[in-house]
């Protein structure tokens, strides 16, 4: 039983150091490491963009982020507590665009299969038209014109 106990914390040791810091550590980072954060967010947001997601909100969320770490450094030397304040904003705004990009990745790739379908569908009907056209085209043509020209009479000039 011990040695299940002691692997147990063993392993929740390996995992915290593994995983990395908990979320809360981001009251405590510094402007580099919210900056690496924020590029890797941003590659994120690059690949979803390529994916068909709409990211306009979480680039305008990632925006702020920015500016608010551009104001804790420029805080930072004069006073360390706004500037943490600051910082905690950021990578709080950072981790909810993270939160965020999986769904619009998916939607992204959803709202392109669906585009996909439909123009398939469009490439189907058309193809189907034509060839109704083709087969029955001048069999109704001929008709048409029959019944319109019904009436008409040829006199010998």
């Amino acid at each position: 039983m011990r040695r299940l106990v002691e692997g147990i914390i063993l392993a929740a040791m390996l995992a915290v150091v593994v995983l990395g810091p908990p979320a809360f550590a981001h009251a405590s980072a510094t402007s580099d490491q919210l900056l690496a954060s924020a590029q890797s967010t941003y590659l994120k947001i690059l690949e979803a963009q390529q994916a068909g997601g709409n990211v306009t909100s979480l680039t305008d969320t990632m925006n702020q982020a920015l500016a608010l770490i551009g104001e804790g450094q420029s805080v930072e030397g004069s006073d360390p507590a706004t500037a943490a304040g600051l910082y905690q904003q950021a990578g709080s705004l950072i981790q909810e665009v993270n939160q965020q990009l999986p769904q619009v990745e998916s939607a992204g790739r959803a709202a392109e299969q669906a585009e996909l379908l439909w123009l398939g569908a469009f490439l189907v009907s058309i193809t189907a038209v034509g060839g109704l056209v083709y087969l029955f085209g001048s069999r109704v043509f001929w008709n048409v014109w029959v019944r319109l020209h019904r009436g008409w009479v040829v006199k010998k000039a």
